[in-house]
C-alpha cells in the first residue's frame, strides 16, 4: 500500500497526521507539490517536486 498526497492543497495539520500514520504503519507516503516541501527524515516519507510545462 502507498499513500500519494497532493501536498499543495493539503493543510499542514493533515500532513502531520499522515507523517505519524506512515511511520506507525510503515506505509510509503509520497507528497507531490509544485514547490519544495518539508518532509521529516524517514525511510517511509518522501517529497516530490513536479514542474508544470507551459506550452
Amino acid at each position: 500500500m502507498q499513500i500519494w498526497v497532493d501536498a499543495d492543497a493539503c493543510p499542514k495539520v493533515i500532513k502531520e497526521i499522515l507523517f505519524r500514520a506512515a511511520e506507525r504503519r510503515q506505509i510509503q507516503l509520497t507528497l507531490v507539490a509544485n514547490k519544495l516541501l518539508y518532509s521529516p527524515p524517514s525511510k517511509y516519507i518522501r517529497a516530490m517536486q513536479v514542474l508544470a510545462k507551459c506550452a
